[in-house]
């Protein structure tokens, strides 16, 4: 075939060949690139099986775009033999790399997570490879891995999240997957095959995590895991023996790598990693030492045979921030569920005061529920905890014994209760409550062993003690204003502000008061999931950052260790969602808790005991039927989904999706259902899509300040930016003739809407007062706003001229025109805390509540379909919640 051509390609030389594909190197003379052509041996072409083997792969490989799986152009067929038109690679397989010699750490790790994050994508997209193995993974000259060779894949039923509780949709067979595999039938290689695959069982992503190991091992040690004379022999291996030799044959390779590796070996799936999310974080985790601390790395992993006799202080040796790490593993529901906690003993204490430990002994299941809980509260001795707990689908106050025991029902009634915190005596808890026949929420107070609940403050949530017990501090929301950081006595009198949200961080969070009573901790955020942790002088005074982290890093939920000189937290640092300690000092933080999480909620009490909860959801993309009130998931996800947006045509619907390293990017989805892509890969993140008028391409804010607005292709492709960098401006909107960009951007700390003409020329000021999420009507004269991104400003509309500014809502956020232009939806918190989408018209008129829809928190962003007849919106879904305790060592 060497020098035919083929269409546009034209063959150049053979690179090589197999039982399943003869390589050429091939001029695409087109787009003037080089390119792999694989054909289908002519010996094969006749067999309708290896025939639909060859062409499968082509499908599940062009599924996946990834920079870490091959990627492939086309696929065609030349005088009745099919081929498959690839890009090209330069390097060398991983076998060849490997060379029966260990790869070096950081190189291990590197590509380690490099397969790890493409397996990822290709388990959420339902493709099991079902071959992993060194020489299906490619090496480039720059270092890059890629995976080949999808012709074994099998689509497998999408995964409704990550994790240990990982659950699937009902397996279903296609018929060509029934002709190709049948039950009972092994596929793969030998060496390389799962338990699973041996015994001829139903795979599912697992599988692939237990091949994935044994490439680890092999990139560890340099010798194959399993081997023998025969496949017989090999099969033995596989199902009841050990690897050939332990991993730690290579005396570099560090403990925790060997962890991990032999967890991926794991024989029962059900003990082995759950998806290849979790694989990576740990992978991550393993880097992130070996990088930061490369000198003590090996010393602080081999610190984990140690006692706690002698072991230094957290804020004295921070480079070692991995000193012990202990597995449990609970039998909670018929599901095993590993919890892995990292022993700190932490001296962050006074001098000579006695050290307070934090976490390392006993680990206690304390709740475990299918509904929903969330919130624990320890009273400051630590023998009892507070929490938020569904009963009879309600959401009530509930206290017990963190000894154990039954509980007591502290509210029993339609309202909502969240964030209880026992006063510094224990006499009392302070909560949120929100009434269906109120408006806002209101910080209450009941006794800790049941009473009278009075109302303190209204308008306001997240109330916590100061170490007197004489004052309060929560966060003010009321109408019209922005959240507020402020205090006040006990029995709510005497208000103080604080902080007050702004432009760049318009949202409060969480406050925490410090030990000795002279700081407050809060939350800080400039909307979404992303958190900044702040200290604010109790008595007044000018905010100071003690978090310092990349934008798409979140800290949440902050409370003080005992002494006051940390402050444990919820974050992202690593990956998954754990527990951590940060130094108020501005030292490095230190990693409390382990596994893939979420660890959330942590409450500290006097002793160092530490509650958290760890609850289980998947994320939905959903499409409501406005007229049949119908719902249905397109696609779901282990991380957040957020303000999908449809297109003109209304085929698709573009979303941003946070990924499981904190990353978020723009994705695209059919209207139909079916498979997602992505469309954008920023360092700095990307979120909440608007598509242009002629449907081309979509527009997208990056995550961090100062925002940017890009634009991509619709199809895929390189990135252009609409706005400058270094002037901020975010979630815009084009108008409907494309000629005009409304964005939001803000300036010396407020948040206005500007107009500038796509086409070059300086943007205009539209609006005088606070004011951001333009949105266009269908006819280019108006544009709808909310004050602020949350839920109680208010819908505004304005003239693209600036005039006729106009009122049509006195509470509610997130404005949405219908495609008539007659009405506006909008999001609203509901009577019940909870999100709920309303419409009003445009001309004015009471609004109405959009039926059939249930939310089970806030911030899901909704889009109506060109026709009007759908809305496309994200949705928590609930699985199971467990409340822990960690005690700190006798």
């Amino acid at each position: 075939m060497i020098g035919e051509t083929l269409g546009h390609y034209r063959v150049l030389e053979k690179l090589g060949g197999g039982g399943m594909g003869v390589v050429y190197k091939a001029e695409d003379t087109t787009l003037e690139r080089y390119v792999a052509l694989k054909f289908l041996p002519e010996e094969a072409v006749a067999d309708s099986r290896l025939r639909e083997r060859f062409l499968r792969e082509a499908r599940a490989a062009a599924a996946l775009n990834h920079p870490n799986i091959c990627t492939i152009h086309e696929v065609g067929e030349h005088e009745g033999r099919p081929f498959i038109a690839m890009e090209l690679l330069q390097g060398k397989t991983l076998e060849q790399r490997i060379d029966a010699k260990p790869i070096k750490n950081q190189q291990l790790l590197e590509w380690a997570l490099q397969i790890a994050d493409a397996l990822e994508l290709a388990h959420t997209e339902g493709v099991i490879h079902r071959d992993i193995k060194p020489s299906n993974i490619f090496i480039t000259d720059r270092d890059q891995a890629r995976i080949l060779d999808f012709g074994l894949a099998k689509l497998a039923p999408r995964k409704r999240r990550a994790g240990p509780l990982a659950s699937s949709e009902p397996p279903t067979a296609t018929g060509d997957e029934l002709r190709l595999t049948q039950p009972g039938m092994t596929v793969g290689t030998v060496a390389y095959m799962s338990p699973e695959q041996v015994r001829g069982e139903e795979l599912d992503a697992r599988s692939d995590l237990f091949s994935f190991g044994v490439v680890l091992y092999e990139m560890a040690t340099g010798r194959e895991a399993f081997t023998g004379n025969t496949s017989g022999v090999i099969f033995d291996a596989i199902l009841n023996r050990a690897p050939t030799a332990p991993v730690r044959l290579n005396p570099d390779i560090p403990p925790h790598l060997e962890e991990i590796i032999n967890k991926a070996l794991e024989k029962d799936r059900d003990l082995r990693y759950q998806s290849a999310a979790e694989l990576r974080a740990d992978l991550k985790r393993v880097k992130r030492d070996s990088d930061s601390h490369p000198t003590d790395f090996h010393r602080a992993q081999a610190g984990s045979a140690a006692t706690t006799a002698g072991l230094p202080s957290l804020l004295e040796r921070r480079a070692q921030p991995l000193l012990r790490r202990h597995r449990w593993w609970i039998l909670a529901s018929g599901t095993v569920l590993a919890v892995a906690v990292l022993l700190v003993v932490a001296s962050l204490r006074r001098p000579g005061s006695p050290a307070i430990r934090l976490g390392g002994g006993r680990l206690t299941l304390l709740f475990s529920s299918q509904g929903q809980a969330f919130d624990p509260a320890l009273s400051p001795d630590g023998t009892m905890i507070a929490y938020v707990a569904e009963e009879d689908s309600r959401l009530d106050l509930v206290v017990s014994r963190a000894a154990g025991g039954g509980h007591v029902r502290l509210t029993e009634d339609e309202a909502r209760e969240e964030g209880p915190k026992f006063s510094p005596d224990g006499e009392q808890i302070a909560f949120t409550r929100s009434r269906p026949d109120a408006a806002l929420p209101e910080i209450c107070l009941v006794p800790s062993l049941g009473g009278e609940v009075v109302p303190i403050v209204a308008g306001a949530l997240d109330a916590t003690w100061s170490p007197d017990g004489a004052r309060l501090a929560f966060v003010l929301v009321r109408p019209g204003e922005p959240s507020t950081l402020a205090t006040a006595a006990a029995d709510g009198t005497d208000l103080r502000p604080l902080l007050t949200g702004d432009g760049i961080y318009p949202f409060l969070r969480n406050p925490a008061w410090s030990p000795d009573g002279k700081q407050i901790a809060v939350q800080r955020s400039a909307g979404g999931v992303a958190s900044e942790i702040w200290l604010v002088p109790a008595a007044g005074g000018p905010p100071r950052r003690v978090s310092n982290d990349p934008a798409e890093v979140f800290s949440h939920g902050p409370v003080f260790t005992p002494d006051g000189r940390g402050i444990v937290h919820s974050s992202n640092r690593a990956g998954a969602t754990n527990l951590w300690v940060m130094p108020v000092d501005g030292s490095p933080p230190v990693q409390l808790t382990s596994g893939p999480g979420p660890d959330e909620s942590p409450s500290v009490a006097r002793g160092g005991s530490v509650a958290f909860v760890n609850p289980r959801s998947r994320l939905a993309l959903v499409v409501h039927n406005l007229t049949t009130r119908a719902t249905r998931e397109l696609l779901t996800h282990s991380s957040f989904i957020w303000a999908p947006a449809f297109s003109p045509d209304g085929r698709e619907i573009a979303f941003s999706r946070a990924e499981v390293d904190g990353s978020w990017h723009i994705w695209m989805v059919p209207v139909a259902g079916g498979r997602a892509r992505r469309l954008t890969s920023g360092a700095q993140g990307e979120i909440y899509p608007r598509f242009s008028p002629d449907g081309a391409s979509v527009l997208y804010s990056t995550w961090s300040h100062p925002r940017r607005i890009g634009r991509v292709p619709r199809g895929g492709g390189p990135v252009s930016f609409l706005t400058n960098a270094g002037e901020d401006a975010g979630y815009g909107d084009l108008s409907p003739d494309g000629r005009w960009l409304a964005f939001a951007r803000t300036k010396e700390g407020a948040t206005r809407i500007y107009v500038a003409p796509t086409e070059g020329s300086e943007a205009g000021l539209l609006t005088d007062s606070p004011s951001t999420l333009p949105r266009w009507s269908p006819n280019g004269k108006w544009i709808a706003f909310s004050p602020d991104r949350g839920y109680s400003g208010g819908i505004f509309i304005i003239g693209a001229d600036g005039a006729g500014l106009r009122r049509l809502t006195e509470r509610g956020g997130w404005p949405v025109w219908w495609p008539d232009g007659k009405r506006l939806g909008y999001l609203v918190i509901g009577p019940d805390g909870t999100q709920q989408v309303r419409t009003v018209p445009f001309a004015g008129g009471p609004s109405r509540p959009v039926p059939g829809l249930r939310f089970p928190g806030t911030n899901y962003p909704i889009d109506i379909s060109p026709d009007g007849t759908l809305l496309a919106t994200s949705n928590d879904v609930h699985l199971s919640a467990d409340i822990w305790l960690m005690e700190p060592p006798p």
